[in-house]
């Protein structure tokens, strides 16, 4: 008798055992449902172009900014600082930057794809990781402000970034650049543009206090755009 009740608990406990690990969504589960939820299947080769006008935020100060990006490696970045206009870009080649408080055009080396960066600070990434030579791996779930994600991290470079998902929306809400969140970014805001769902607002942190937010007014996808406006001009 003792021998059968023995065996039955331990039936019962591999049962219950496999039924934890059964129920345990796996990687690939979240990304589908994150994929889904915003339309992101194909990731970067979705987009040709981007156009966004919107504000920058800093301190006290919003800043209108214009953003266009023609795939996968042209930015120009036009912000008005007190009524006289900034301007940033690179067209893959070289960067350049136009100040007014400088008279010449500041032409620098390409050290970094910022189309790449924006993308997948914006994103996450998260569609076409493997594609882009990332390497995933889901932690767990937890809690962040009250709301229960899950928690990825994204290996690039040798520089690991920590990603939340909203498990009710399935949508980015936070990346954080560093182990202790002190370093991150917050989406919100989310909007469908084009079928692809994207945050409207990103919010900026360094050591745990506020340092930049982007506001986006208006988004304009696969809009044709001039590879000229790139160039630096003459």
């Amino acid at each position: 008798m003792k021998t059968i009740k023995q065996i039955f608990i331990a039936l019962c406990l591999i049962l219950f055992v496999n039924s934890e690990i059964l129920s345990q969504i796996t990687l690939s589960e979240i990304i589908d449902k994150h994929v889904e939820a915003t339309g992101l299947k194909g990731g970067m080769s979705n987009f040709k172009t981007v156009l966004i006008k919107g504000k920058f935020r800093q301190g006290e100060m919003d800043l209108p900014l214009e953003m266009s990006m023609l795939f996968p490696n042209m930015l120009r970045f036009d912000m008005i600082y007190m009524e006289e206009k900034y301007t940033k870009a690179t067209n893959g080649e070289y960067d350049w930057e136009l100040s007014p408080r400088v008279d010449t055009i500041i032409v620098s080396e390409v050290k970094k794809n910022p189309v790449f960066e924006i993308y997948n600070k914006w994103t996450g990434g998260l569609a076409d990781y493997v594609e882009n030579g990332m390497i995933a791996d889901y932690i767990g779930d937890t809690i962040i402000d009250n709301v229960n994600v899950y928690k990825i991290s994204l290996l690039l470079d040798d520089i690991k970034s920590y990603l939340y998902i909203d498990k009710s929306t399935n949508l980015l809400i936070r990346v954080d650049e560093n182990e202790d969140g002190s370093s991150r970014s917050e989406l919100s805001d989310y909007q469908k543009f084009n079928g692809f769902l994207l945050a409207k607002r990103i919010a900026s942190f360094k050591y745990n206090a506020p340092s930049v937010i982007m506001m986006f007014d208006e988004i304009e996808i696969n809009k044709e755009i001039s590879e000229k406006i790139f160039n630096k001009p003459e």
